[in-house]
């Protein structure tokens, strides 16, 4: 299998804001899926020392793309764009 690569860029503004975005261009023509370009992004704010919020989103330039595709083992797999918001905090 093909091997993509990722480009992680990472900004941070001040002490308590920082993003990300990774874009990324993958296929594989072995199971018949095209090449695609997608980028990911995170945006985190430290509220304080110990919690962090944070608000991701994948899949970003398109709706969806084919991920996998070998039909003869199972159907075509599409990813679609996705986001999630995230607390985490530490002790």
């Amino acid at each position: 299998m093909v091997q993509s690569p990722i480009v992680r860029p990472h900004l941070t503004f001040g002490q308590f804001l920082g993003q990300g975005a990774p874009c990324q261009a993958g296929g594989n023509t072995k199971v018949l899926v095209g090449a695609y370009t997608e980028m990911d992004l995170r945006i985190g704010w430290h509220a304080t020392k110990t919690t962090e919020i944070s608000l991701e989103g994948f899949n970003l330039l398109h709706p969806c793309h084919l991920e996998v595709n070998d039909p003869t083992a199972y159907p075509p797999l599409y990813v679609p764009r996705a986001f999630m918001l995230n607390l985490r905090q530490s002790l």
